[in-house]
């Protein structure tokens, strides 16, 4: 895949290039997630040295690679590594800012709804500040203590925070990070993984990563900055901090934005594994019905809507 996307991505550099167009041109590209681990490591990925993996909160699940290139990128900043906080969705103000609009959601806003949480990082990663803007980031979560795939509300809360209080000054602070309740896939893969012994599970159980939990209570603490694996938690070390850490994740769940989304459905699968042969496709008809029924024969029925 990584390969495929290489070539593409290949493919469009040289085309903008060939244009006169690189000048202009910005590139992202962005991991939105850890590689998934779950199910005995049958997809595939492998996160090491990181704990977890996609679903989990862990930094195997929520740290991702990410880079920008162009010639719109100064040239002082090509080849440098940044490693200031910054999230996927902070991409939405910078391309706000960068076309001259404002990212405020006016409609939203006149609807009561929260304010988006969007940070401008451009500044900083074309080398016109040194530090990100970005100083917390709440992590989020479906409700549930031990919750892996959504439940059964999938509703949304804050299980957590990290936090940037580096001074680069003075070499004081650091990257903290405060997780809550329960957290799944509370494991590391190893250099090669998965391999045989993780195709028989974790432990004397056997049990696959997402069976794996590990109980933070009311907070596990760690220092990203020495501890990117999530090895110690000094949340005993630090109760000031811990309960600083508390109030914030607590101050965003506030206002969290968690509709009332229905019940968890299985329409989409039904129709990737049925009809369209592990593809995805359509499974809804414009008018909200179901496009694919299953008989009780086992035939796939099409439920298109009436022609007006």
């Amino acid at each position: 895949m990584v390969h495929f996307l290489d070539s593409a991505i290949g493919n469009v550099t040289d085309a903008v290039k060939a244009r006169g167009m690189w000048d202009n041109t910005l590139i992202v590209f962005s991991a939105d997630n850890g590689g998934p681990v779950y199910r005995n490591g049958t997809p595939g990925a492998n996160n090491w040295p990181l704990k977890g993996g996609k679903a989990a909160n862990w930094e195997g699940g929520i740290r991702v690679n990410a880079w920008a290139a162009g010639g719109f990128i100064p040239p002082a900043m090509n080849g440098k590594k940044l490693n200031g906080l910054v999230t996927l969705w902070d991409w939405y103000a910078t391309f706000a800012r960068l076309a001259g609009e404002d990212p405020t959601d006016l409609v939203a806003e006149e609807a009561g709804l929260p304010a988006i949480d969007s940070v401008d990082v451009w500044d900083y990663l074309s080398g016109a500040v040194d530090y990100s803007p970005r100083r917390e980031m709440p992590v989020g979560a479906p409700s549930g203590w031990h919750d892996v795939w959504g439940g059964v509300k999938l509703n949304t809360s804050v299980v957590g925070i990290i936090y940037d209080d580096r001074n680069h000054t003075t070499g004081t602070g650091g990257l903290w990070k405060l997780l809550v309740n329960g957290e799944s896939m509370a494991i590391w893969q190893g250099p090669k993984y998965p391999n045989a012994t993780s195709a028989a599970g974790f432990g004397e159980l056997g049990l696959s990563p997402e069976a794996i939990f590990e109980d933070c209570n009311e907070g596990c603490l760690y220092k990203l900055d020495e501890d990117p694996h999530e090895i110690s938690d000094i949340a005993d070390q630090y109760p000031d901090l811990l309960a600083e850490l508390q109030a914030k994740s607590q101050a965003y769940n506030e206002t969290v934005f968690s509709p009332d989304r229905g019940t968890a459905q299985t329409i989409a699968c039904d129709a990737a594994q049925g009809p369209w042969a592990n593809f995805w496709g359509p499974f809804l008809n414009s008018d909200g019905s179901i496009m694919f029924e299953t008989t009780s024969e086992g035939h796939e029925v099409l439920h298109l809507p009436p022609v007006v």
